[in-house]
């Protein structure tokens, strides 16, 4: 029982935080629909690997492309243990990697091992992305 609000606390997960690493590229917004499914596919092969398939066990799913930028990115949930958010902005392309860290390791000693994987990431995003392929 408790006789005010200020005596009222919220349990914190000390095992359990979320970090997010964001990284801009000079990259144009693709103009090929198979650019953008491309990016869409290297999103969801990623998130599958940690936990959230998209495609919830389907072999096809359907989507307007008014909703492919939904899908890349979606900053407002939490799915699976790692996160992929992927917006094309004025200045480039915004990779934001969000991780659902579930040990109690120093954030700076596990900080390193996520930012070699979104080092990767960027990488292949960037030449997922790039159009200067043959058609």
């Amino acid at each position: 029982m408790s006789s005010s609000e200020s005596e009222i606390s919220v349990p914190v997960l000390l095992n359990e935080r979320l970090i997010w690493l964001a990284r801009e590229v000079p990259c144009a917004a693709p103009q090929r629909i198979e650019t953008w499914l491309a990016l869409m596919k290297l999103k969801a092969q990623y998130e599958v690997k940690y936990g959230f398939d998209f495609m919830q066990g389907r072999n096809k799913q359907r989507m307007s492309s008014a909703e492919i930028r939904g899908f890349l990115c979606d900053l407002s949930s939490v799915r699976g243990e790692r996160m992929l958010d992927l917006a094309f902005i004025a200045t480039g392309l915004s990779i934001i990697l969000r991780i659902r860290e579930k040990s109690l390791d120093e954030t700076k000693g596990v900080v390193g091992t996520y930012l070699t994987e979104l080092d990767c990431l960027t990488r292949d995003l960037v030449d997922g992305a790039s159009e200067k392929r043959a058609v």
